[in-house]
């Protein structure tokens, strides 16, 4: 490595490699411990399927991983075949940008400045490109579902509902936004809203449409 040249012990075992052969050396072997298997596989699966994963999910990709020599595309294909990965109860909280994107695409939003997209990020608390910390965004509800968050969505939620006006239909919208996922009350309730802009708000801020 340039900026401190000779050999490097880590782990137990000794690098004698010149300049960037030592370092490719080195994340090679840290990608093939178990120890790094296991953290990919709890990631994965905490992002994809639950906050608190089956632990019998996490095996499987870790030795998935360790099997393949460390080929993430058949991780992602162990994980897409697992069961646990399609369950229909929706376990996962959506984080603000899944949220903000869920919300424009289901009523067809396009903002057409800049500006327009990246102010929601910052009133909910996921500003672009500035997660805080080389660990990236946090992938747990509890990092995104307090009060004052969720109070922010309700007032996201009411005033892009307002900017739309009378422009959409709620149920049409229901229908496209969640599909089956839709509860008996939850129709009800936005068929029977007092106007447009707050059947909007209430499908947006509801259980189904909150989670993944």
């Amino acid at each position: 490595m340039l900026h401190e040249p000779g050999a490097k012990t880590l782990l137990g075992r000794r690098f004698n490699q010149d300049g960037f052969e030592q370092g490719r050396a080195v994340m090679e072997e840290l990608a093939r411990r178990p120890a790094t298997a296991r953290h990919l596989a709890a990631k994965l699966a905490r992002h994809f399927v639950a906050d608190d994963p089956p632990a019998a999910l996490v095996q499987r990709l870790s030795a998935t991983y360790l099997r393949s020599g460390g080929r993430l595309s058949s991780v992602y294909e162990e994980l897409v075949a697992a069961e646990e990965a399609w369950v229909p109860q929706a376990s996962k909280y959506l984080a603000p940008q899944d949220f903000i994107y869920g919300a424009l695409r289901a009523l067809d939003v396009l903002p057409h400045e800049p500006r327009a997209l990246i102010a929601p990020f910052q009133m909910l608390g996921q500003p672009t490109y500035r997660p805080g910390s080389p660990a990236g965004w946090p992938d747990r509800s509890q990092d995104w579902d307090g009060a004052d968050a969720l109070m922010k969505r309700i007032e996201w939620s009411v005033a892009l509902a307002q900017r739309l006006g009378d422009s959409r239909d709620v149920l049409a919208t229901l229908d496209v936004a969640l599909g089956p996922l839709a509860g008996e009350a939850l129709r009800t309730a936005l068929a029977r809203a007092d106007s447009v802009p707050q059947g909007i708000t209430m499908l947006l801020m509801s259980p189904e449409f909150q989670r993944r």
